[in-house]
């Protein structure tokens, strides 16, 4: 299961990438996705498999000026996110 705090750096990486290329969200989520929902659903507090955000990220951060080093929660990784919180997806 991916983190939220994992979660939040992939979302923020994608809006960085999708500022960067003048693109949308929705852009952005079908080109890493094959979907372009699934970014829209993470923001609401859907989870994906750590194979999906892991193949993400990797495609991401092969792009020079994308933001990514969203930095995890003190503690256990794990913060006050409303998608902690677990919505039906």
């Amino acid at each position: 299961m991916v983190r939220a705090w994992q979660i939040d750096r992939l979302i923020n990486a994608a809006r960085s990438y999708g500022a960067l290329h003048g693109i949308r969200m929705s852009t952005v989520s079908k080109r890493l996705f094959n979907d372009g929902k699934v970014l829209a659903r993470l923001e609401r507090g859907c989870d994906i498999t750590t194979r999906r955000h892991n193949a993400a990220m990797a495609t991401l951060t092969r792009h020079p000026g994308v933001v990514s080093d969203f930095p995890p929660p003190k503690g256990t990784g794990a913060g006050p996110f409303a998608r902690d919180l677990q919505q039906e997806c």
